[in-house]
């Protein structure tokens, strides 16, 4: 399923999407990162370059099964794959050794297991953005009224400090 699924989850899933995609390295979009805040420190002229900082709330195990049904369904795929892709998720059970004992078996009521090759990619299709925790970068040639604006109307707080992108000190010298 997973292999036929790759056809046309490069439609879905964006380019710049690194973290949980095989064969995508997120250290990549940290060099890219670092780019874009560069150029933004130096941007002259008029016309201003905003950067948003966004972070995303959902978690492997928080990914609820009717979001993720309605993801499906907003994405195009065909009813009868929807079902499938359900199945696989919605299905299995699992069992839990307690004292030594195998009680009955549990079936989980939300989430995707890491290790299923179908995982990532449903994972990266479900995630959400958490406006509290995202933040905006302006270039320095952007208006205080403009960054007040856009601010205001996006409900994403303005920043001069990125902090840290996967780890690393996101660079800028104001």
């Amino acid at each position: 399923m997973v292999n036929r699924l790759k056809k046309v989850i490069a439609n879905l899933i964006g380019p710049a999407q690194a973290s949980f995609i095989p064969g995508r390295l997120s250290t990549d979009n940290i060099v890219v990162l670092q780019e874009v805040v560069h150029s933004m420190r130096r941007k002259k002229g008029k016309k201003g370059w905003m950067l948003l900082k966004l972070d995303l709330e959902k978690a492997y195990d928080r990914v609820r099964w009717d979001y993720l049904e309605d993801t499906l369904v907003a994405s195009g795929l065909s009813e009868k794959w929807v079902r499938w892709i359900l199945e696989c998720v919605t299905g299995p059970s699992m069992h839990v050794l307690w004292n030594g004992e195998k009680p009955e078996a549990g079936k989980p009521e939300r989430g995707l297991r890491q290790g299923d090759p179908l995982s990532p990619y449903l994972f990266v299709m479900c995630q959400k953005v958490s406006l509290e925790k995202s933040k905006i970068y302006f270039s320095a040639n952007v208006t205080w009224d403009q960054r007040e604006e856009i601010s205001g109307f996006s409900g994403i707080q303005q920043t001069c400090d990125l902090g840290k992108y996967l780890g690393m000190p996101v660079y800028r010298n104001d």
